[in-house]
């Protein structure tokens, strides 16, 4: 067989990564080391590496959303009376596939 990789799976780890490099976060991973090793985050020489695994997951992102537009519409109403003008309102329901389903299929097949 050919080794492959679930997409779901790589896009969630993407966004797990570009989280732990937020501003708020940068000093817990770069101490604890999750997705890099703490000697990467912490290498100067190795920014390069995050940068280049971000700009990746990144564009991994942008692709994703732009092939699998979602034209849902967004309504906008009058939420906050401190706020000029209307805001959007994302609360609204949304038919998903079944997430934990597929997640133990993969517990049990991987």
């Amino acid at each position: 067989g050919y080794p492959v990789e679930i997409q779901v799976n790589h896009l969630l780890h993407c966004l797990n990564l570009l989280r732990q490099g937020q501003w708020y976060n940068i000093d817990y991973y770069r101490k604890h080391g999750v997705s890099f090793g703490p000697s990467q985050w912490n290498a100067v020489e190795n920014h390069t590496i995050i940068e280049a695994h971000s700009a990746h997951c990144v564009e991994q992102l942008r692709q994703y959303v732009m092939c699998d537009t979602d034209i849902r519409v967004v309504p906008y109403g009058d939420l906050d009376p401190n706020e000029d003008g209307p805001q959007p309102i994302f609360g609204q329901q949304k038919q998903c596939r079944n997430f934990d389903s597929y997640w133990r299929w993969f517990q049990k097949n991987q």
